[in-house]
């Protein structure tokens, strides 16, 4: 008999938790489509304590794709400004829609 011994192998049930999270803390998400490499989201569930992960969705008519940052305010939300790698500047070129998940873990 062969055992497998992969760790990633499970075969019991996984059940989701939902308590992770208070009703008004839940993850938060959408899209955003930057002009001139520049997107604000306003979003007053934004916290001092958020986490905003980003990912491009489709870099559409871009003529040039930077890297996604973010720069959050609480109360009011977030700005994306896609950098360009080569100089410490906007990259006007990106036009891409970037996907956003902001994150608020409960603070004990």
């Amino acid at each position: 008999m062969v055992r497998d011994r992969n760790p990633l192998a499970y075969t019991g049930r996984i059940q989701a938790r939902t308590d992770l999270y208070g009703d008004d803390e839940r993850p938060i998400s959408g899209t955003a489509t930057l002009v001139l490499g520049v997107a604000t989201v306003a979003l007053t569930q934004v916290k001092s304590n958020s986490v905003v992960v980003l990912s491009t969705a489709d870099p559409n008519a871009s003529t040039a794709l930077g890297t996604p940052f973010v720069v959050a305010t609480p109360g009011v939300g977030f700005t994306i400004t896609s950098l360009d790698a080569a100089l410490p500047s906007t990259e006007v070129g990106d036009l891409s829609d970037i996907s956003w998940m902001v994150f608020t873990p409960e603070v004990n």
